[in-house]
């Protein structure tokens, strides 16, 4: 078969385009300005936030349910970076339960339902537990992430951080739109 040159670029073209839709469908999804506004939270918060003495040794773990381009771009960002002189790493979790076992975890509004009972169930462990769901601060929630008028702002649970032995630094309380204190409000 003779090949004229015409067709020989056609085929050099079609093959390049080929090649790179494979290499974007490797690639996975591009994350959304929201994933790298939430993955930015997750690596910057941790600076806040005071783990027990000896609660773990090794990286500093967040894992990700529900989200998996908010996984991949918390990857980029975390890579070759620290918290607390420890090597940080995210990764994916199939389960809240499974997620208990990092020293954050994260749980995707598609994913609040098992909130609640691994947050009862396992309330003094030392886990951050980070969410994007209406009323989540009442179900566990240590920091729940909020849109409001179109940005990003967050909430915190100070009674939920304390059972799990977590300190959280005045300098997050003073940004957060809600602290929930547990103290009820003089009439």
């Amino acid at each position: 078969m003779h090949l004229t040159r015409r067709n020989h670029l056609l085929l050099v073209l079609v093959t390049a385009a080929f090649a790179l839709l494979a290499a974007l469908a490797r690639a996975g999804p591009a994350p959304t300005s929201d994933e790298r506004l939430k993955a930015a939270f997750l690596y910057r918060v941790l600076e806040y936030v005071e783990w027990p003495a000896g609660a773990r040794e090794g990286p500093l773990t967040i894992a990700v349910l529900g989200d998996d381009r908010l996984v991949a771009e918390l990857s980029r960002n975390v890579e070759g970076r620290k918290a607390h002189g420890r090597a940080i790493r995210a990764h994916a979790v199939r389960s809240a339960q499974e997620g208990l076992g990092a020293d954050v975890l994260f749980v995707s509004q598609d994913r609040k339902r098992e909130l609640a009972g691994v947050a009862r169930s396992n309330a003094h462990r030392p886990v951050l537990i980070v969410t994007e769901a209406a009323g989540a601060l009442e179900r566990g929630s240590v920091i729940n992430l909020l849109e409001v008028d179109g940005k990003m702002r967050f909430e915190v649970s100070l009674p939920a951080a304390e059972r799990r032995g977590l300190k959280l630094s005045s300098r997050l309380l003073a940004v957060a739109l809600r602290v929930e204190t547990g103290l009820t409000p003089p009439a």
